[in-house]
């Protein structure tokens, strides 16, 4: 049972590579590849500046809470 258990995870892994090998020249020869690095980007730089945000307002009640006691 391990065995095809095994055989299985292998040949989904292959499909599933291939799969992505063929997304990629697609994107890259329509010219899309840049939109969705574009879009990473965004999502990444969004993400960032959420984390600043959050970041000086947890400073600001962190002293806040160090200056009531």
């Amino acid at each position: 049972m391990k065995k095809y258990t095994f055989i299985l995870i292998l040949i989904l892994i292959n499909s599933v590579l291939s799969a992505q090998e063929e997304a990629k020249i697609s994107l890259h020869s329509s010219g899309k590849i840049y939109l969705v690095v574009g879009v990473l980007i965004t999502i990444f730089i969004g993400i960032v500046a959420f984390l600043i945000y959050l970041e000086r307002k947890l400073n600001s009640l962190e002293e806040q809470i160090n200056n009531d006691e």
